[in-house]
């Protein structure tokens, strides 16, 4: 472990003394952060700058897509957040990364309706509710994998992603709702855990 020289450049400079300061600190102290705290979310906009939202449980539209919409390219969920409320990334179009984590439980209706930037979306196993068109027409969505946690498919969940060709159903998901998968031209296959006992009106109407 090789440690650092000329080590007073990093506190100012100047004429201060640091004694045995080889033994304080290591070439890889410098980089080990051991500690690093838990955040509600990170939102980075298109002219590079970064967004630290402060809060604990819910995000909601007012915190983000009426504030932050139409200038968010990608979004980093913390562990401080437990529910994404309704509409919040709502016809956010340049919205191209999304990182849920497994802190959160519920995603709420709406919450990512319109997110045409979006090609691949992981729900982790932490969430046990998907609300009524929560991802509904965002069209260049491709890939969507669904946690074990979740029950049910909603209403319109997914209606309408019409480039979407893969999705992983989680084992848990008792239930897909009318028109869950409705204009998915591009899904030409899906697998159906065993544990579905029914599957909505139209729920893969349009689906080739």
């Amino acid at each position: 472990m090789k440690t650092i020289p000329n080590m007073r450049h990093l506190f100012g400079g100047g004429g201060v003394d640091l004694p045995n300061v080889s033994h304080c600190i290591t070439e890889n102290e410098v980089h080990y952060n051991p500690y690093i705290p838990p955040f509600f979310c990170k939102l980075t906009l298109n002219d590079g700058s970064v967004v630290e939202l402060e809060g604990n449980g819910e995000l909601t539209r007012a915190m983000v897509g009426d504030a932050y919409g139409y200038r968010l390219i990608s979004a980093e969920i913390g562990e401080l957040c437990t529910s994404i409320g309704e509409e919040t990334f709502k016809n956010c179009n340049g919205l191209t990364s999304v990182i849920i984590p497994n802190s959160v439980t519920t995603i709420g209706q709406q919450a990512f309706t319109s997110c045409n930037g979006l090609t691949s979306v992981i729900i982790p196993n932490s969430v046990t509710s998907i609300g009524n068109c929560a991802f509904n027409y965002s069209h260049n969505l491709v890939s969507v994998t669904i946690g074990n946690g979740v029950t049910s498919i909603s209403y319109s969940a997914f209606q309408g992603c019409s480039s979407l060709s893969s999705v992983t159903i989680g084992s848990g998901v008792t239930s897909i709702g009318d028109y869950a998968f409705t204009s998915c031209s591009s899904l030409t296959s899906v697998t159906i855990p065993n544990r579905v006992t029914n599957i909505g009106q139209s729920a893969f109407y349009g689906c080739i």
